[in-house]
């Protein structure tokens, strides 16, 4: 069963190697901490060193202060932090010639701390880089990164050539024509990526220590076609390809682009276990894998793929409850796989969807695999263009459900969800409409203000906007489909323009009902009045002459119409 609901929630993560040492003490002002630096070659005080910090972890080094003799004390200001930081830093203690020590993770505290370190002396790894086949890796590139940031290699998209990597406290290093390396200054268990066209090895300055040489292992290489439904992708989707263990040695998150036949092909793969996925940009959610699926990459394999093309294509439409004005097509939701209905959770890492909304509040979402299914909906505020802090946020929300199923031995199918009613959960405001006197078709004034006993929809418009001649003919089809006891009388009155300019435009919007006009010495204050001057716009007036609903966005015509006489049916 498909359980819809809305979610607003803002998350922020941070995550960190469980190796690390930390400190995770109560947040203070500041921090004073003692050194005490002793040369473990012969058990005396260091001469000189330097204190280095990283703030908020970033992999940006900077002098905290200097220390002779063996010792040295400072502070950490609070202050030194960005404004609502999380205020975590490392230290570092580093001497020429030396092994530098690192603290691990620390958070500003209350109180002093000491620190009694012996520094190594530096011995420079040194060695040669060898392709997969032993011969020299000429041209190769090392990087380096300390051991609390984890190795990860990030292409969006993927690069033609190898290029010095950039992350958090990378550093890299060029290899020469003789593929020889010399690293100095590393701390214990420094992470060390070599790579070259040929292939690549991620290794620890510990294990460097022993082999010196580094055997690069093959590149693999993935391509494939990406479906939706029975037909190849359109060019410029995104294809994603992401290690599946945050552990993986090195975490790798790659993306590239269909071409015109919906093909994608990643090369420079490392081995080991992957998601491979179409993503999308979704509203509320960022960017969102959908069409999944795992493989298995073994070194040196050129692996082919199919990504989607089978399931099921589903169908439906959303509809609020009460009017309210929600660009539809510009959001796009997440259907996320769930668990049987007895368990509200989904389940973790579960399959996604992408669902586009059409204008109407229509969507289709192919290649479902049969399962039980969460769809999350999010609405905020239209004159919120983001998730600003003075939003209200949370505008409406739907629950429903429903199972996605495939006939035994098939491979397509089609379901649809029908009409889904969206709950309004924000107020929706009426006021009594000011006068509002229009010309009727027999040259008499009607004050549509103090019209009662039915609802009017009323489409203010001119013949000279070609954006309101086609809404005059949405309106003709929308207001010939109500029946004869729906209690809602439609009205169109002509804001502008001669007799003979609206005779023509009428006839081209094929409108057969009566035409009211707007005009008279009063007009620029009754457009001003009743905020007319940006056509077509359409008001809605209750039986007690209160205005329900004003619509501007002409694709939402069908919607108001809907909602109109669900309403009114409601009341009855």
């Amino acid at each position: 069963m498909l359980h819809l609901h809305l979610v607003f929630l803002t998350v922020t993560a941070l995550w960190l190697q469980s190796s690390l040492i930390g400190a995770e003490v109560e947040r203070g002002q500041s921090a004073s901490f003692s050194f005490k630096v002793l040369n473990a070659a012969t058990k005396q005080p260091l001469d000189s060193f330097k204190v280095l910090i990283e703030r908020e972890l970033l992999g940006n080094d900077s002098l905290l202060t200097k220390g002779t003799n063996g010792s040295v004390e400072c502070i950490v200001e609070a202050n030194s932090f960005q404004p609502q930081s999380a205020r975590m830093f490392m230290l570092k203690v580093a001497a020429k010639g030396f092994v530098p020590w690192l603290s691990g993770v620390l958070t500003l505290p209350n109180g002093a701390k000491t620190f009694e370190i012996v520094l190594a002396p530096d011995v420079p790894l040194t060695g040669l880089v060898r392709k997969p086949d032993g011969s020299p890796a000429d041209g190769a590139w090392i990087t380096t990164s300390e051991p609390m940031h984890s190795f990860f290699i990030r292409e969006s998209p993927q690069d033609d050539e190898i290029k010095p990597r950039q992350g958090l406290g990378f550093t890299t290093l060029a290899l020469g024509t003789d593929a020889s390396y010399r690293l100095e200054a590393l701390p214990t268990n420094s992470h060390i990526f070599a790579e070259h066209e040929s292939g690549y090895r991620l290794t620890t300055s510990t294990q460097l220590r022993n082999e010196r040489e580094i055997r690069l292992e093959s590149w693999a290489e993935l391509a494939g076609v990406l479906k939706i439904g029975v037909t190849n992708a359109a060019a410029g989707q995104t294809v994603g390809l992401q290690s599946l263990n945050h552990n993986a040695a090195p975490y790798t998150d790659y993306r590239t682009t269909t071409d015109s036949e919906g093909r994608f092909h990643f090369q420079r793969v490392p081995a080991g276990h992957y998601q491979i996925s179409h993503q999308v940009e979704t509203a509320g959610f960022g960017r969102t894998h959908f069409l999944s699926k795992t493989v298995d990459i073994k070194s040196g394999q050129k692996l082919r793929v199919q990504l989607g093309g089978t399931g099921v294509r589903v169908t439906g439409r959303v509809l609020a409850d009460r009017f309210i004005e929600i660009d539809w097509k510009s959001l796009s939701q997440v259907m996320i796989e769930g668990v049987p209905p007895s368990v509200t959770e989904p389940v973790k890492g579960g399959r996604k969807y992408a669902i586009q909304f059409e204008a109407d509040g229509s969507f289709q979402v192919d290649d479902v695999e049969p399962g039980y299914y969460l769809l999350p909906l999010t609405f905020i505020e239209p004159a919120a263009k983001s998730w600003e802090p003075d939003s209200r946020g949370l505008m409406a929300m739907l629950r429903t459900n429903a199972t996605v199923r495939l006939p035994t031995g098939q491979t397509h199918g089609e379901m649809s969800l029908g009409t889904l009613i969206v709950h309004v959960t924000v107020p929706v405001e009426s006021v009594v409409l000011p006068s509002l006197v229009v010309e009727s078709p027999e040259g008499k004034s009607l004050d549509l203000a103090v019209q009662r006993g039915h609802t009017q929809i009323v489409l203010f418009w001119a013949p000279w906007s070609e954006k309101s001649v086609a809404t005059l003919k949405s309106f003709q089809r929308e207001a010939s489909a109500l029946s004869a006891g729906s209690k809602i009388v439609t009205r169109v009155v002509a804001v502008d323009g001669t007799d003979d300019e609206i005779k023509t435009a009428l006839a081209s919007a094929q409108w057969q009902g009566p035409v009211c006009r707007l005009r008279g010495p009063r007009l620029p204050k009754t457009i001003e009045l009743h905020e007319l001057g940006n056509l077509p716009t359409v008001l809605v007036v209750d039986p007690e002459g209160r205005l329900v609903a004003r619509l501007q966005n002409a694709a939402m015509l069908r919607s108001l119409f809907e909602i109109t006489v669900r309403q009114i049916s409601a009341n009855n």
